[in-house]
């Protein structure tokens, strides 16, 4: 008999600690993403205060933080469908850097006015060199090297958008940003010393440490064309362009 009442007495036992287990209070998605919402909340509840208390209304201010405050539902959105961030950064962030290359020498008359220094006509060269310094840190952080997980195709990648990271942080001239590579390269070694055997880590070193030189050479003989451009633009040694004769009314009448 107490085979046949053992399997539904475990069987009720296991649900009713099922039942126990699921009316016990845990951390919910929503409950830990309640900070997150919070801090994207405030900036529009910031500018709500001031202008209560300054009885100024104009919904001028609103234009940026709004943006932000418009994210709440995006945040829930990815909280629902549990989105793999780290993969979506590891992916995102090379193509990232690749693509602003081209966009910063699209805009000559910015580089020009930072004399060779890069930077976007909205962003000047020292937050690019830090926006562009946390970009080239994903790439760098996102690159597996478990032997069973690792993809040559899609580490040659990452290492490209590093490689590009690292020009375009040299190229923004920003101290805080390009005196933070070696610490960077440093501690991605000594965490990923494990996964990698010596030989594959010295191979990546080097290729590394080729594509820095390569890339300073060339930041070297870009801002010494700036810099030779920017000192015969204030010795006045550049041509100038004619202008055109003025008319006056009476060329006009003739």
């Amino acid at each position: 008999m107490d085979q046949y009442y053992g399997f539904p007495a475990a069987t009720s036992r296991a649900h009713g600690f099922q039942m126990r287990m699921a009316s016990c209070p845990r951390p919910k998605a929503d409950n830990l993403a309640l900070p997150l919402i919070i801090t994207m909340a405030l900036p529009v509840l910031a500018i709500l205060v001031s202008q209560i208390v300054r009885q100024e209304w104009s919904f001028k201010p609103y234009d940026g933080p709004s943006r932000i405050l418009l994210c709440i539902p995006v945040l829930f959105y990815f909280l629902q469908i549990k989105l793999n961030f780290s993969k979506i950064v590891a992916f995102s962030a090379p193509i990232a850097l690749l693509i602003l290359i081209p966009v910063v020498y699209s805009h000559p008359e910015t580089l020009e006015r930072w004399i060779g220094r890069f930077a976007t006509p909205a962003v000047d060269p020292t937050e690019f060199g830090t926006y562009s310094l946390v970009l080239t840190a994903f790439c760098l952080f996102g690159i597996e090297t478990e032997p069973d997980k690792l993809n040559l195709k899609f580490l040659a990648y990452q290492i490209s958008g590093f490689l590009a990271g690292i020009y375009l942080i040299l190229g923004s001239g920003t101290r805080g940003s390009w005196i933070a590579i070696p610490p960077l390269l440093v501690l991605w070694a000594v965490l990923n010393r494990k996964n990698l055997p010596p030989k594959i880590l010295k191979h990546l070193g080097l290729l590394i440490l080729a594509g820095i030189v390569l890339i300073c050479l060339v930041r070297l003989i870009r801002s010494t064309e700036y810099s030779a451009a920017s000192t015969n633009s204030a010795l006045g040694l550049t041509a100038v362009t004619p202008r055109p004769p003025r008319l006056t009314p009476d060329h006009v009448a003739n």
